[in-house]
């Protein structure tokens, strides 16, 4: 699904959005579609006056099909850490995903898995990016990305 979002002058008294012919309310916002296929498509607004003059904008748009799976929760925590301490959780939550990976600085870390959810202690010792990656079963994948961050506290830091 997505949105087509317009705003019309108060002069428009018909507006077409094009190929699907569809009227819009002229003061409405927005439309809502659902693509039926993948690739890359035109949608023209037409709109007109009562004179008849005519304006026409394009909005191109590319649909690519999405995951079943999703990815609901991924963080980690603490997201900044003294290197000399270095422990952080990375907590996760999917749904309808047949395979899962985790990958630190594009490295995986471990073998594909299938727990729903979890949590996994690690050490970080520097900057760091960590990304999870889930299959439908299709094969269709979603991802997510989280960083964490390393700092030296000053000698004063409590």
């Amino acid at each position: 699904p997505f949105l087509v979002r317009y705003k019309l002058s108060e002069s428009v008294t018909e507006a077409i959005l094009m190929p699907s012919g569809q009227s819009l309310l002229t003061r409405g916002e927005g439309v809502p579609f659902t693509a039926l296929f993948e690739g890359e498509f035109d949608y023209t607004l037409i709109a007109r006056n009562a004179a008849g003059q005519e304006v026409k904008r394009v909005v191109h748009i590319t649909v690519v099909r999405g995951s079943k799976a999703s990815i609901v929760v991924f963080r980690v925590e603490p997201a900044l850490v003294d290197p000399l301490v270095g422990r952080v959780t990375l907590t996760w939550q999917v749904e309808n995903a047949s395979r899962i990976e985790l990958y630190e600085n594009d490295r995986r870390i471990q073998p594909a898995f299938t727990e729903s959810q979890g949590e996994m202690d690690l050490i970080v010792e520097r900057d760091t990016t960590f990304r999870l990656l889930v299959y439908d079963n299709e094969g269709d994948t979603a991802e997510k990305t989280v960083t964490v961050k390393t700092f030296i506290p000053p000698d004063d830091f409590p």
